[in-house]
C-alpha cells in the first residue's frame, strides 16, 4: 500500500449468503475453472487439472498454494507480460481468522494481482464485502475503470452461484457434502472455526433472534472484566461448536 509500483482500486458490496460460505467460495481453488469464464478454460480443456495443493499452516488460519497449467485467455497488460508464452498462473489463497482472506494471483513472473477482503455479517443470511486489489501492471489511473468492470463481472458470476447453495448454512458434518481434493483448504477452515467456537467466540445468532426487537447487545470488548454496570448485556455466544465441526472422517 502507498508503493508506486502498485496500484489499488476497491470495492463494496452485499451478497444474500452467510458469511462462511462467501470465504469458502473464495478460498475454494477449483471454482475459478468453472465460475470465471476469463480466468478458467470453461471445461473445454479436458486435462486441465489442478496441481497438488501446498498447504501452508499460520496461527490464525491456512492457506493453499497453487500452480496451474497455462494462463487462459490473458488479454491488454497481462497478455503483454505474458507475451504469448506458456506463463504459468500461481495463486495463493488464503484466510485470516474467521472473516479476512487474501489471494495472490501471479499471472506471468512480472503481472501479479494480489487481493484482500473482510466480510461482514448482517444477519444469518446476508454478507457485506470489502474488497481490495492490487496489481503491479497497468499502472495509470485511467486503467482503474477497465479493471473495476472485470471485477464486477467476476463478483457477478461469484455472486450468482453462492446465492443460490443449498443448504444456504454449511453443513455441521463433511459427510453431508461432496468433498473433493481440492477442498482441503476449507475443510481446515472450518477446523480453526470450530476450535474457535469452541473458545465461545461464535454469536448465538438464534438467541439474538429470540430476544425480539426490544433488545440490544454490545459488542464482547475486555472493558467489560474490567467494570460493571453496563447498560447493554453481552451479545450471546455459543459455548461449543454448532459450525465447521466437520474434520474429514
Amino acid at each position: 500500500w502507498g508503493r508506486s509500483e502498485w496500484r489499488f482500486t476497491s470495492n463494496i458490496y452485499t451478497v444474500n449468503a452467510n458469511i462462511q460460505r462467501l470465504v469458502e467460495n473464495t478460498l475454494d481453488p477449483a471454482h475459478t475453472e468453472f465460475v470465471h469464464p476469463v480466468m478458467g478454460f470453461r471445461g473445454e480443456k479436458e486435462e486441465y487439472r489442478l496441481d497438488d495443493l501446498e498447504l501452508v499452516e499460520t496461527a490464525w488460519g491456512c492457506s493453499s498454494k497453487t500452480r496451474s497449467v497455462d494462463t487462459p485467455n490473458a488479454v491488454g497488460s497481462v497478455k503483454r507480460e505474458v507475451q504469448g508464452g506458456s506463463a504459468k498462473t500461481e495463486t495463493n489463497t488464503g484466510h485470516f481468522g474467521p472473516n479476512a482472506t487474501y489471494t495472490c494471483i501471479h499471472f506471468s513472473p512480472k503481472a501479479w494481482s494480489h487481493q484482500y477482503a473482510f466480510v461482514t455479517p448482517i444477519d444469518q443470511y446476508t454478507s457485506r464485502r470489502f474488497f481490495i486489489q492490487g496489481r503491479n501492471f497497468a499502472l495509470d489511473a485511467t486503467a482503474d475503470d477497465r479493471m473495476n468492470t472485470r471485477t464486477w463481472d467476476i463478483i457477478e458470476q461469484d455472486r450468482v452461484v453462492i446465492e443460490k447453495i443449498l443448504p444456504v448454512l454449511t453443513p455441521s458434518r463433511a459427510s453431508e457434502e461432496v468433498i473433493v481434493p481440492a477442498d482441503q483448504v476449507i475443510i481446515r477452515y472450518r477446523e480453526f472455526l470450530a476450535d474457535w467456537a469452541s473458545r465461545g467466540w461464535l454469536i448465538d445468532y438464534d438467541a439474538i433472534m429470540a430476544a425480539g426487537s426490544g433488545k440490544a447487545f454490545s459488542i464482547p470488548s475486555p472493558a467489560r472484566r474490567n467494570s460493571k454496570g453496563w447498560a447493554l448485556e453481552t451479545t450471546p455466544m455459543v459455548a461449543s461448536p454448532s459450525i465447521g465441526d466437520v474434520a474429514a472422517e
